[in-house]
């Protein structure tokens, strides 16, 4: 059975990296991103390696979509084996300092 990766912010950097990573060692990459062009081609670029690994668009605040997200990727994989929470918000208020919401997006509030 083919393993089932999640990977938020999926599109740039270390998520892309991470994305390339596990598609050549044959898992099914969920790309999460908010980019579309940078999902899609880092989608290309996986699906060399890994056929079935999808890019999803969502906004990882956006509850609603990451729980329906979640059900997408659930009904299409039927499991899920692991998540990387990469995706992470600006906080240019503060110095643009990273966060990452906890309300969304994370195994402590979403079952997998």
């Amino acid at each position: 059975m083919e393993k089932v990766i999640i990977i938020t912010g999926g599109g740039r950097g270390i998520g892309r990296a991470l994305s390339l990573h596990f598609a050549a060692r044959g898992w099914a990459v969920c790309i999460v991103d908010l980019n579309r062009a940078s999902a899609a081609e880092v989608e290309a670029l996986v699906r060399r390696y890994s056929p079935s690994s999808r890019a999803l668009i969502a906004d990882i605040r956006d509850e609603k979509r990451i729980k329906a997200l979640m059900e997408t990727i659930a009904e299409r994989y039927g499991h899920i084996d692991a998540l990387v929470n990469n995706a992470g918000v600006t906080d240019k208020e503060h110095g643009g300092s990273w966060t990452f919401p906890s309300n969304c997006g994370s195994p402590s509030c979403l079952p997998i």
